[in-house]
């Protein structure tokens, strides 16, 4: 049985506006946090427990995702891009939530290569904590289907060959992500190569696919 219809939103302050965001689910039944891969606060969290409709807006995404196909997924999310083809150029996978399972990470290039065919400049990625899922055949499993470059995974406080790395650095904290620029020389001397400035509508670094890390302070 087939649940919902393509729920999606366009942009937030941090992404910006050409952005259109779909998730897999919520923070609140998050497969990291369940699974025990995930130990750091939550931001998706406060969104659910500050909204009362945050919450089931997020698990009808969640219903829809997992009761539909790749093809009819990717055939919703094209009618979104071409509704909104002049303004968006990305697509962000899940600001709350994360994959399910093995079969929900091939679901997702599969989506990815059939809107590359319709959509080339159009880029999605997204960020997992799934260490237990996302192995070290992944990016050559992108590399197959020849969308390395058009679905860009960031892998959360883990390494794979080839992907990116999004590292939280505990050992520093900001109370805003206005106060971000001014810690990152710090960041930078963790050992990562690019420090993440919080605003990702004047960033690229989670959006391309080069394989290095990219360092956060914890906010």
């Amino acid at each position: 049985m087939k649940y919902g219809t393509f729920e999606y939103s366009k942009g937030n302050l941090k992404i910006g506006t050409d952005t259109i965001i779909f998730n897999m689910g919520s923070a609140t039944n998050c497969p990291s946090k369940l699974a025990g891969l995930c130990d750091i606060n939550c931001y998706a969290m406060k969104a659910e427990n500050m909204y009362p409709l945050c919450m089931p807006y997020r698990d009808r995404q969640e219903a829809y995702w997992l009761s539909h196909s790749a093809d009819e997924i990717a055939m919703d999310l094209c009618g979104a891009l071409h509704r909104h083809r002049r303004t968006v150029r990305f697509v962000r996978i899940n600001e709350s939530g994360d994959l399910h399972s093995s079969e929900c990470l091939t679901k997702l290039i599969k989506i990815a290569k059939i809107v590359r065919d319709m959509f080339p400049k159009v880029v999605m990625y997204t960020y997992t904590h799934r260490s237990d899922i996302v192995n070290s055949k992944t990016a050559d499993r992108l590399k197959s289907h020849k969308v390395s470059k058009n679905l860009v995974i960031n892998c959360s406080n883990f390494q794979r060959k080839g992907l990116n790395t999004f590292q939280a650095i505990p050992d520093i904290r900001v109370h805003s992500m206005a106060q971000i620029s001014k810690v990152k020389d710090k960041i930078l001397n963790f050992g990562v190569d690019f420090a993440c400035m919080g605003d990702c509508s004047v960033c690229g670094y989670c959006k391309k696919s080069h394989g290095k890390k990219i360092g956060v302070p914890l906010h």
